[in-house]
């Protein structure tokens, strides 16, 4: 099917996608993974801190 023969929409589709083939962006999903990893891990560490913080405040006032 030639361009002629296909509706405005499908060209205009066809024409667009060929416009962001080349920008599409390649996706390393180790370094994604790696990331992510971390960021888990620190949420994890600050959620600890702020129990802590909660504690010593806590036992703060229970001293006072």
């Amino acid at each position: 099917m030639s361009y002629d023969e296909k509706s405005p929409i499908e060209v205009s589709a066809a024409v667009l996608l060929q416009l962001y083939t080349p920008l599409r962006r390649v996706v390393d999903i180790g370094a994604l993974s790696d990331e992510t990893k971390a960021l888990e891990e620190l949420s994890r560490q600050l959620f600890l801190e702020s129990v802590d913080l909660h504690n010593e405040q806590v036992n703060y006032s229970v001293l006072r």
